[in-house]
């Protein structure tokens, strides 16, 4: 009796997840499935798929864009990720220190990430653009030359990598802030009797003891960044040129542009490969760290 009662119990959580696991395998697994299958054919509108084997990927990895577009992609990911992270952590330190109006403060910093992803780009569009734009007019009366934001490879980057902090910072910094708090007050206080600067406390106790938390954080923004396209497509849709163009946006071309959507289940599969790999190691890295 005792038995068949500690089976049920240890059932029990796998019944109740049970739900999700199978609607997660409808609306993900399925999908991604069928898409594997057609990158391995010349599906195109009008035609009927056939199977051409992995003709897609060696055209992906021939075409001499591509290296640009994985180049963009880590332009972004890496100017992005950088500045999340630094932002972040000085919002999460500094929230970490009791001051009045901390709550409106906490609410100033999530205003942004409230905000549609789409809206925000438009908005920011719009103070950016050359003629009529609020950044230009500053620029102007400060004494500087406007400048043409969108004319280049560095100068659309720029507030696209920017534009791209601004809205996702608040992500990095209540993920920093939960893990500062979870920090017991008695380690803290320990190495104020024992008299340790904040910089070796912050390198030797804090940077430790938070590194798992960080790395999940890390890892979701390293996804989230990966598949970005509503900014760039906005902004610029890839241009001048094709000289922003990352990976979602090809993926986008290639399935709603030019119809081609056996080669685009190519580029989506090379995208969720890609994704998958960093975070594996992003996810081992935050397993490592907490066994420490």
């Amino acid at each position: 009796m005792k038995i068949n009662r500690s089976l049920k119990r240890e059932r029990t959580p796998y019944l109740l997840i049970l739900p999700s696991i199978i609607l997660l395998a409808v609306i993900i697994l399925i999908p991604s499935l069928q898409a594997l299958g057609m990158s391995f054919t010349n599906y195109t509108a009008g035609r009927e798929p056939a199977f051409i084997g992995i003709t897609n990927y060696v055209k992906i990895f021939q075409d001499p864009q591509f290296l640009n577009v994985l180049l963009n992609n880590l332009y972004f990911l890496a100017g992005s990720l950088v500045l999340e992270l630094l932002i972040g952590m000085g919002g999460a330190l500094l929230l970490n220190r009791r001051f009045k109006f901390q709550p409106l403060w906490i609410c100033l910093i999530l205003s942004p990430y409230a905000i549609s992803p789409v809206v925000s780009v438009v908005i920011w569009k719009y103070l950016l653009d050359p003629a009529y734009g609020m950044v230009n007019y500053v620029i102007g009366k400060l004494g500087f030359e406007p400048v043409v934001w969108f004319s280049s490879t560095l100068t659309s980057f720029i507030p696209i990598i920017l534009v791209s902090v601004w809205k996702n910072f608040p992500f990095m910094v209540i993920t920093l802030y939960a893990a500062l708090s979870s920090i017991p007050v008695e380690i803290t206080e320990a190495s104020k009797i024992d008299g340790v600067s904040r910089f070796t406390y912050f390198r030797s106790v804090t940077l430790p003891l938070i590194m798992p938390p960080l790395s999940v954080g890390l890892m979701f923004r390293v996804i989230f960044l990966i598949r970005t396209f509503e900014q760039v497509w906005v902004f610029t849709g890839g241009g001048p040129g094709r000289s922003t163009e990352i990976l979602a946006i090809l993926l986008y071309k290639e399935a709603f542009l030019y119809l081609n959507f056996g080669k685009a289940s190519a580029v989506a599969w090379v995208l969720l490969f890609i994704t998958f790999i960093l975070s594996v190691y992003l996810i081992r890295k935050s397993y490592k760290s907490a066994l420490q």
